[in-house]
């Protein structure tokens, strides 16, 4: 992941979201994608037309680098979290697309029954 920028990662709170949507407790993980949804809206949304566009552009490079995670559960609680600020922020999905293409890529997997 590209260097957090100095406000972000003085954003304790902010970070930690992340790592408990990646939680292998179900109610965590709903737990840090409300918090994190609702510090978007409420938190975000108030500032600088500059810290928005820094914690959404962070928020949705973290949630497509999450839906690839090996670690339990993170896919799920990344996946939720992606739905939800997409359907909160709805002009951030021209973004995504973006977004996952930079981040990640298609392999080719063959079975053995297709060999």
């Amino acid at each position: 992941m590209s260097a957090i920028s100095g406000s972000i990662k003085e954003d304790k709170d902010y970070l930690q979201y992340y790592w408990d949507l990646a939680s292998e407790d179900a109610a965590m993980r709903l737990q840090a994608c409300d918090k994190l949804v609702r510090y978007l809206q409420d938190d975000i949304t108030n500032g600088s037309d500059a810290k928005k566009k820094e914690y959404q552009d962070y928020t949705l490079k973290r949630l497509v680098k999450g839906l690839t995670s090996p670690r339990d559960c993170a896919r799920q609680g990344f996946a939720t979290s992606l739905c939800e600020v997409l359907r909160i922020f709805p002009y951030v999905l021209e973004n995504v697309l973006h977004v996952l293409d930079e981040n990640t890529q298609v392999m080719a997997i063959r079975f053995a029954f297709e060999i």
